[in-house]
């Protein structure tokens, strides 16, 4: 039986582009369960994005680790994810790297605050 040709992995252009394409606007109620499995990363408002999430699906340690260094890209902790249940109309930009789901607060929203 012949076998399918093997699938050429995506150039950095191409993943970008890919990713850009799966971006998307979701509101907090959307996020908790991928927050409660631990999927969740917080990336902070003044990084890009789609740099981070083609950083972790390219597995750029040492940029990755870098972010997380000086928690530019980290897990929500307690008091976040108490304070967003509060909010009616929070919402995130959002792309999944799996298994990871990177979300960075829309601005003009401050994630932390009521």
């Amino acid at each position: 039986m012949p076998q399918p040709p093997a699938q050429q992995p995506l150039s950095s252009q191409g993943l970008r582009a890919k990713l850009a394409a799966e971006v998307d606007r979701v509101p907090w109620p959307e996020l908790k369960s991928h927050a409660r499995a631990d999927r969740l990363f917080v990336v902070a408002a003044h990084l890009d994005l789609l740099e981070v999430a083609v950083a972790v699906a390219t597995d750029s340690a040492t940029q990755v680790e870098s972010w997380i260094g000086r928690a530019e890209l980290a897990r929500p902790e307690r008091e976040e994810l108490d304070a967003w249940g509060a909010q009616a109309r929070l919402e995130f930009r959002c792309v999944i790297v799996q298994p990871f789901v990177l979300v960075q607060p829309l601005a003009g929203e401050s994630p932390a605050s009521d």
